[in-house]
């Protein structure tokens, strides 16, 4: 992965993610119906030097630079073992640190006074059990994770933040399944609030310790991919090669970044031809129908994606509450003049039922602006 002074060679985005651009001083489309990734992400119309700014930021290295780390939803439960052996080796430490310090069963069963041998033999005995119990806990998780995932559509997922989270649930429960212990032990309700708000803090801490440490070495996983972005005036940039193997940036998200799946991508388009008559988008959409969506390489996660009607319902319906609460913002909004309400509510169309209209209406303003 290039990076810093290194990247000089960035090239600037492809032409297909722009809704338009300026060519020999005439604004033109960028957009392409015949090349339609799973994702596009189209940039609203903007003055030239933004996006010379951001590449050149870029290209020396000025820009905030990180890698991401994905792997495969297929792959999930591979970070079992990576995941227990890290939280085996915390808690397992803390435990015996404290039973050896403090005293406790060993000395009872004949392990001597000697803390360092205490400590030692309690070390192994933990660590052998709690590793046990974790590869059980995080597995049963990974493939919990896995099916979701494979339900709703998701192809893969960042490795650190699913560690993470993975991580946290598991000393969550198990942190949990102590305290019922102890409440039925004790039957006593005693501290019982301190306790509560203590659990999910120490998780948070064991969870981020234990990212760290499952994350050494992460990067030579053999099924791990590693890509680059780059956080720049607001908005983020990816990387891709071209044809020449040489290094292009892509949009990822932002401020006038509109990611869009295939359908959507070729919706924008027909808006932008049809000026925004809806009628002769429908026409255009029958007459664009047995044109193909996307590149082989993605054709068949397209239609697996396509086919999901779990995950086409949990997006209508995501769609849906955003819709209604934009209408209901825009109502509040003649009531109040609000320039937060105002940008609340444009963010909420974008997300709705209608979002490529709205961004069609939203890439149409921006260009008239950049006209004028």
């Amino acid at each position: 992965m290039t990076k810093g002074f290194g990247s000089s060679n960035h090239r600037k985005p492809n032409l297909r993610h722009f809704y338009a651009y300026k060519k020999d001083g005439i604004f033109q489309s960028g957009l392409k119906l015949d090349y339609v990734r799973l994702t596009n992400t189209v940039m609203a119309p903007r003055q030239e030097a933004e996006l010379d700014e951001d590449i050149k930021l870029i290209r020396t290295g000025v820009a905030k630079c990180k890698d991401l780390l994905y792997l495969d939803t297929r792959n999930l439960t591979s970070l079992t073992l990576r995941i227990a052996l890290s939280l085996a080796l915390i808690l397992s430490t803390v435990s015996s640190v404290v039973v050896a310090l403090f005293g406790g069963v060993p000395v009872a069963v004949g392990l001597g006074s000697n803390v360092l041998i205490r400590f030692l033999i309690l070390y192994v005995l933990n660590f052998s059990q709690s590793l046990m119990a974790f590869c059980l806990i995080v597995f049963i998780l990974t493939l919990a994770i896995k099916q979701v995932c494979f339900l709703v559509g998701i192809t893969r997922v960042r490795v650190l933040r699913t560690t993470f989270w993975v991580t946290f649930f598991s000393v969550l429960l198990t942190y949990l399944a102590t305290l019922l212990a102890f409440l039925f032990h004790q039957n006593s309700l005693s501290n019982i609030t301190e306790i509560i708000i203590s659990i999910p803090v120490a998780s948070s801490v064991v969870a981020a310790l234990s990212t760290f440490i499952s994350s050494i070495n992460i990067k030579n996983h053999p099924r791990i991919k590693i890509e680059t972005e780059w956080q720049v005036n607001g908005r983020v940039y990816g990387e891709h090669p071209n044809h020449e193997n040489i290094p292009v940036l892509y949009p990822k998200r932002g401020r006038d970044f509109y990611p869009l799946e295939p359908m959507e991508y070729r919706t924008l388009i027909a808006y932008q031809t049809a000026q925004g008559d809806r009628k002769q988008v429908k026409q255009l959409l029958k007459v664009w129908r047995t044109k193909p969506l996307v590149i082989e390489d993605d054709r068949g996660l397209f239609s697996r994606q396509n086919s999901n009607l779990l995950r086409r319902l949990i997006i209508l319906l995501l769609r849906i509450i955003a819709s209604m609460l934009a209408i209901f913002l825009e109502f509040l909004e003649r009531l109040i003049n609000s320039k937060t309400l105002n940008a609340i509510t444009r963010w909420l169309k974008i997300q709705g039922v209608n979002r490529v209209f709205w961004i069609h209406q939203e890439c149409e303003v921006a260009l008239k602006q950049l006209i004028a």
